[in-house]
Parts: C-alpha cells; sequence; structure tokens
C-alpha cells in the first residue's frame, strides 16, 4: 500500500494479482481494454492488407512495386495510460477511443514521390474507407548548395 496525499493507493505485482482470490477480477476487468487492443489490431491488419493488394495490382498495371515497406505497430498499453494522464483524462476505454488517435499506426514507404499521392488516392477511394483528417504527406527539404 502507498500513500499519496490523501489517497491511499493499493499496489500489486502481476504475479500477486494471479495468485490472488481476486483473480477472476482481475482478468474480467481487463477484457474491455484487451478486447479494444484486439480490434486495433484487426482494423490494422486490414489496411495492411489493403495496401499489399495495392501494391500488387500497381506492379502488374505499371511493371513495379509503389509501396518498398510497411510497417505497423500497436501502442504500448504503458504509453496509452501516460498519453491519457498527460492529456489530464481517466484512464478507460471510452478515453482510449475518445483521446488517442494514434493507438495503431501503419507507415508505407515508397520510392517516389509521386506514388505515395497515387497510393492516397487509391486506398481513399475504396468504399470501406472513410477519410477523416488529411496532413501533409510528404515534403521536401530543399538544400541551397553554395
Amino acid at each position: 500500500m502507498i500513500e499519496k496525499g490523501e489517497k491511499v493507493m493499493n499496489t500489486a505485482t502481476f504475479e500477486e494479482l494471479l495468485g490472488s482470490e481476486h483473480t477472476d477480477d482481475f482478468i474480467e476487468s481487463a477484457r474491455p481494454f484487451t478486447k479494444l487492443m484486439m480490434q486495433y489490431r484487426c482494423a490494422m491488419l486490414e489496411i495492411q492488407t489493403k495496401f499489399e493488394v495495392l501494391n500488387t495490382e500497381l506492379s502488374l498495371d505499371g511493371d513495379r512495386n509503389p509501396i518498398q515497406s510497411v510497417c505497423c505497430r500497436l501502442k504500448q498499453p504503458v504509453s496509452i495510460i501516460e498519453k491519457l494522464k498527460r492529456k489530464g483524462q481517466v484512464v478507460c476505454v471510452e478515453n482510449i477511443e475518445k483521446y488517442i488517435h494514434d493507438v495503431a499506426g501503419i507507415r508505407v514507404i515508397c520510392a517516389f514521390p509521386e506514388d505515395i499521392y497515387l497510393l492516397a488516392d487509391k486506398i481513399c477511394a475504396q468504399e470501406d474507407i472513410r477519410l477523416i483528417e488529411k496532413k501533409r504527406l510528404y515534403s521536401i527539404s530543399k538544400t541551397k548548395w553554395v
């Protein structure tokens, strides 16, 4: 038990939680978070597959593969908690969905800038994709040589 100001917090190690009589309660309380992370993981894999299919289609049409690589990642639970706290929000599944917009991420690497815009247009043209926000996709840093 740790006293913090006027609050008293019970702390336990993971092993203690699993070995206690409250194991079922612990597992049940983690279920909504586990389900949410599974949904993010599935959505991320679905988008990754869409990019892989687009790459195959474009390689048949244009005789080259516009995508060099696709990388995916899920934010770690500790990072999610820290970000919610930085935003001054209560740590709960609802607030993860409402305030954290980078739980899952996909990075698509292309060899040529024009391929970035081609892929963005093609992925957004799909019926089951809805664009929420558009940011600058690519910028060229110009160096002046003297």
